[in-house]
């Protein structure tokens, strides 16, 4: 098990977006104690997370699209 927290990452344009992605999954990934797969998850257009996830196997990257602007919050 891990104690990796989860990272938010905000952006307003796709190159700052693509930059905050890449520096929280290199956090992610780099600590040591990563036993699992790495979850990533639009909430909004400018809105995402990054947590290691027990749900993605090890080794793995996995998107997720959650966004919490569509009516009811329900996924896109």
């Amino acid at each position: 098990m891990t104690t990796s927290p989860t990272i938010q990452v905000t952006a307003t344009t796709p190159a700052q977006l693509q930059e905050r992605l890449d520096a929280a999954l290199s956090r992610t990934l780099s600590d040591s104690g990563v036993t699992t797969g790495v979850l990533v998850t639009r909430h909004t257009p400018t809105l995402f997370t990054v947590a290691p996830s027990d749900q993605v196997p090890y080794g793995t990257i996995q998107e997720q699209d959650v966004d919490d602007t569509a009516p009811g919050g329900q996924s896109a």
